[in-house]
């Protein structure tokens, strides 16, 4: 079937599906998580967020909804057929120390190539969150657009980095096995999910790999910051296997998940807003301000009047309603909104931004000087003049240009312009070396 890889022999394995081989560092990761994995549940956190009390199991991936990767089992396999056209799947080998359950939507009559929208759960919810409580699988099907629903390692991510990583590798792996158009994947979700959704988009930015076209955010957490001084509870986001410590122990861990920093007192943290990578990403948010969570609708509407100082593609909707539920969404309309929606990088125009690890950001490639935090930049694009303006570089060791992908000339004179830099790099007194591709010497 489609979706079952069960080779005939080891050597009948695709190198890219194969398990790779055991090293010192596999070993390592393996022996580590082995004793992570024994840790008693007393050893683990015992309230949610709210101070609720959390699941039963003997690890604290049980206790949380999750599982531990195996290091030996086939990719891809399916769990359950839940409906017509509909899977529940299970990724062993996704390259964290988490596997990764999700749910796939085949449309009966798929468009050719195919939009594929992503669907991200709710807090303390599983996979299966958007399929049971919602009717995005139905009304996306009925498109033709394929639907996957991934877990994010367990229920309570709240978008950590191997999260983020799992569900990468899932869309990538569904890239691959169906037919998808690369310019219209689309991420919809709800409260932690919504964050999730956002912090996706604007975290991947590798026009190589499938990006969000468009997000629909429903009342979602976009800053943990906020959240940690809201919790009753913060065991869980203090834990080792999540952000390791408080926001304040640990303040990129929480900025790189979150889409804008921000407090109860506070306003935008403008120096660690993911949101600015957004500018080019239609979004679409939905709340209603008699919502029991009004910290999330603050959330909400701090982020909304943020994007729109970046003139990006903003549509708002705020319904009546005083509970905290899917339902307060409107399915179709949410659906009606991403149908027109294409992937359009920025070229022309003034651009910024955040990055937080090396490789490609849209039209550049980066090397950071120092890794573990923000690096970031902002550019001023213009083909008629063939001018590129570049300032702010902050934490760069090496950023090269992909002049073409800019819609600049390498042929005519270039003319580049360096505007006020902050301090060279952050943490270096080197220089940061500037590379412009397109010329017989780059």
């Amino acid at each position: 079937p489609l979706w079952q890889e069960v080779p005939s022999s080891p050597g009948d394995r695709s190198p890219s599906r194969d398990t790779p081989n055991p090293t010192r560092e596999t070993m390592h990761s393996a022996l580590l998580l082995s004793a992570l994995t024994l840790l008693s549940p007393q050893n683990a956190p015992t309230c949610g967020l709210n101070g609720e009390a959390l699941g039963q199991g003997e690890t604290l991936a049980q206790v949380l909804g999750g599982a531990h990767s195996s290091f030996d089992g086939p990719s891809v396999h399916v769990d359950e057929v839940l409906g017509k056209g509909v899977y529940a799947l299970t990724m062993e080998s996704t390259g964290t120390d988490w596997e990764e359950r999700f749910i796939v939507g085949v449309p009966s009559d798929p468009i050719d190539p195919a939009p594929l929208l992503v669907c991200f759960h709710q807090y303390s919810a599983s996979e299966r969150d958007t399929y049971l409580h919602t009717d995005l699988f139905d009304e996306a099907m009925s498109r033709g657009w394929y639907v996957v629903a991934p877990l994010g390692a367990h229920q309570v991510n709240c978008g950590v980095s191997y999260s983020q990583q799992n569900i990468r590798v899932v869309i990538d792996w569904l890239s691959e096995v169906v037919r998808v158009d690369r310019g219209r994947v689309y991420g919809i979700g709800f409260s932690m999910g919504g964050g999730c959704a956002l912090n996706f988009a604007a975290r991947h930015l590798d026009p190589d790999r499938a990006m969000f076209a468009a997000v629909v955010n429903h009342t979602g957490t976009v800053s943990l910051r906020d959240i940690w001084h809201r919790a009753e509870d913060t065991s869980i986001l203090e834990h080792p296997l999540m952000f390791g410590g408080s926001p304040y122990a640990r303040p990129f861990a929480y900025q790189q998940a979150s889409t804008i920093e921000m407090t109860p007192w506070s306003g935008i943290d403008e120096r660690s807003d993911l949101a600015r990578n957004l500018g080019h990403i239609p979004v679409q948010t939905w709340c209603t301000p008699q919502d029991p969570l009004s910290h999330l609708v603050r959330q909400t509407r701090a982020l909304l009047r943020h994007l729109m100082r970046f003139q990006g593609d903003v549509d708002c909707h705020e319904g009546r309603s005083s509970q905290h539920t899917w339902d307060t969404l409107d399915e179709v309309q949410a659906l009606d909104f991403l149908e027109t929606k294409r992937l359009a990088l920025p070229t022309e125009g003034t651009h910024s931004v955040l990055a937080i690890h090396d490789g490609r950001w849209l039209h550049f490639d980066l090397e950071q000087a120092v890794s573990g935090g923000f690096s970031s930049w902002r550019w001023h694009a213009n083909s008629s003049s063939n001018l590129l303006y570049l300032d702010g570089l902050c934490n760069i060791e090496e950023l090269r240009v992909r002049t073409q992908d800019l819609g600049l000339s390498a042929v005519e004179t270039l003319r580049l312009i360096l505007g006020k830099q902050r301090g060279r790099n952050a943490h270096s007194q080197r220089t940061t070396r500037l590379v412009l591709d397109g010329f017989e010497v780059a």
